[in-house]
């Protein structure tokens, strides 16, 4: 079958980093810049206080966090039945029968990916209408498919089934 890859063009993902990294650097600018121009704070100019230092740890952290999980591409792989969100640090990857609904969002030039765990906001640089018509070509192509365990997990169910002396577990297609 086909594997697609959608690429991704995450603006909203962007301002927020760029206001993330604005906050990294509010306590540098605090301690060192604003301290120079306010006459009644200049005896804490150039003094890390546990307020400046905890601001810094918190929001380097959430920007770290952040950065991890800056979605990359949106790959569609018909032999696993499966979308892949691929990010700077994982993968997530949804299968088709875990979809509920696709939908153009109110924003424009974006799509709503709506799953049993929640809901995925994506901007797709080929556009609403040519992902949506894509996704509907793969849940066609597929539908025949959904729920199959595929040829990975057959080896591990002949092996439960083994030790059960039962069939508790199909070990071929339906």
């Amino acid at each position: 079958m086909t594997t697609r890859t959608y690429s991704l063009r995450p603006i909203l993902y962007w301002i927020t980093l760029l206001l993330m990294g604005a906050m990294v650097l509010y306590p540098v600018y605090l301690v060192h810049f604003a301290g120079k121009y306010a006459g009644f704070c200049s005896n804490f100019t150039l003094r890390w206080g546990i307020i400046e230092i905890s601001h810094l740890l918190l929001w380097t952290a959430i920007f770290c966090i952040a950065l991890c999980f800056f979605p990359l591409r949106l790959e569609r792989d018909d032999d696993r039945v499966e979308f892949r969100l691929v990010m700077l640090a994982c993968t997530v990857p949804c299968p088709y029968d875990q979809i509920i609904k696709v939908e153009g969002y109110w924003l424009p030039c974006y799509v709503k990916l709506t799953t049993t765990l929640g809901s995925i906001i994506l901007n797709p640089s080929g556009g609403v209408q040519a992902f949506l018509d894509d996704y509907e070509d793969a849940r066609l192509q597929t539908s025949d498919r959904y729920g199959d365990t595929g040829p990975a997990s057959a080896p591990v169910a002949s092996m439960i089934n083994s030790l059960f002396g039962s069939q508790i577990i199909p070990t071929g297609a339906p």
